[in-house]
């Protein structure tokens, strides 16, 4: 992942990330939202609320209860706070040390299946999306990439609690 490459004391540390982070994201996202407006106008002769519109181009909208101009923002909440995450257990020296990182995804992943379960009990809409998509972010981030690609290409097979890693997936010539 590229957070800890960027996020490193001898490149400028938090400073430095931040301002990488967001000359990343927002040109890219307002040049979106642009499209999302003038799409809205062409297409369905509708024109945003002028603070549906301010809000989008801060990726906080969903935090103020305003709908996303394109269906696909939602997500934008939650890498900001996996960023802000990151930069505040970079604060305590812990971004590389991979046993935090990794309670860290299982702490979001419980919390996760808890909303979950309430969300079932309560019968009522409740956010598991970010708990879940922060955990998978830090699993990612704590080297789950290569456990991942271990068991997608078949490298790892568990059998009778062993761990064996003889088989290879070729793909065939058909």
């Amino acid at each position: 992942m590229v957070i800890p490459y960027s996020l490193k004391s001898e490149y400028g540390g938090v400073r430095f990330f931040i301002v990488s982070r967001f000359f990343r994201l927002y040109p890219a996202y307002w040049f979106s939202v642009l499209i999302a407006v003038i799409t809205s106008m062409l297409f369905y002769q509708v024109q945003p609320e002028i603070k549906v519109v301010l809000l989008n181009t801060t990726m906080l909208q969903s935090v103020f209860g305003i709908p996303n101009l394109f269906g696909v923002y939602w997500m934008l909440i939650i890498e900001l706070l996996f960023y802000g995450l990151c930069v505040f257990i970079f604060i305590f020296g812990l971004l590389k040390n991979r046993t935090s990182n990794f309670i860290i995804a299982v702490s979001f992943l419980i919390l996760a299946v808890a909303i979950s379960w309430l969300r079932w009990c309560l019968d009522r809409k409740i956010p598991v999306a970010v708990p879940l998509a922060l955990s998978l972010m830090f699993l990612v981030h704590c080297g789950g990439r290569q456990l991942l690609k271990r068991i997608y290409t078949h490298e790892i097979f568990v059998s009778g609690g062993r761990y064996v890693s003889h088989y290879r997936y070729q793909p065939s010539a058909f």
